[in-house]
């Protein structure tokens, strides 16, 4: 019944991994909501409510993935 539960509400506030090239670096992260996703901006919050935000003059390359690790 806890699964159950818990699939129902991240099916209404779902959970995402960014995977994310900026700057020659890549980074991974943890994100609760986005903001803006674009090639050039990608900002939103993260897993502990922090703002986040990556600008880039060059477009981005960026991967994002539904987190479901928890659900199991």
């Amino acid at each position: 019944m806890k699964k159950l539960i818990k699939r129902i509400w991240r099916g209404w506030f779902p959970h995402y991994y960014l995977y994310v090239t900026h700057r020659d670096k890549e980074i991974a992260m943890h994100v609760t909501k986005f903001k803006k996703l674009s090639p050039k901006k990608i900002s939103g919050w993260n897993k502990d409510d922090e703002y986040f935000e990556l600008t880039s003059v060059e477009p981005m390359d960026y991967f994002v993935e539904e987190y479901k690790d928890d659900l199991k």
